[in-house]
């Protein structure tokens, strides 16, 4: 009998250090990979934001249609210089959470070139009525293959 307890203990051991070998996933580590991607793209390092970037493709793809859809790094140059793309680096984080076991979400404020918050205004002839003013901005993270992407594409000012 002391043998078979013997034996459960390693095994129990042996699984603690299985699993104590898989990355975790969690909050702060979500949030640098955040405020890494819009700096990289702010700084113009496309290659690097691409990194970061586990979201679809098909919005800028769509804009920039004589691109390949695998040149990710030129897909986020033609969108931030070109389509109206706001590659601006974070303010703050106004909130935080944990979705599930590998997906964060958060809501951001962008330091605009003024150095202040943001503000997405009214568009295209709408009114401050029709389209309110929006300085913060919710975007996720998911936590894939022991590194953090972004999911969601920078604001889009037509």
């Amino acid at each position: 009998m002391r043998k078979i307890g013997v034996i459960f203990c390693l095994f129990c051991l042996l699984l603690t250090a299985c699993l104590s070998e898989a990355p975790q996933a969690n909050l702060d580590s979500a949030e640098t990979a955040l405020a890494d991607f819009f700096q990289a793209l702010s700084d113009g390092a496309y290659g690097k934001a691409a990194a970061l970037y586990g979201g679809s493709y098909d919005g800028l793809q769509s804009l920039n249609p004589s691109l390949s859809p695998d040149e990710h790094a030129a897909l986020w140059q033609y969108g931030c210089a070109l389509n109206g793309y706001q590659c601006l680096p974070l303010l703050r984080v106004v909130s935080r959470q944990r979705l599930s076991e590998n997906e964060f979400l958060f809501t951001i404020e962008f330091r605009g070139k003024d150095g202040k918050a943001f503000v997405f205004g009214p568009c295209c002839g709408a009114s401050t009525e029709d389209m309110p003013p929006v300085s913060r901005f919710d975007y996720h993270v998911t936590f894939r293959g022991g590194d953090y992407f972004v999911q969601d594409e920078p604001v889009f000012v037509p």
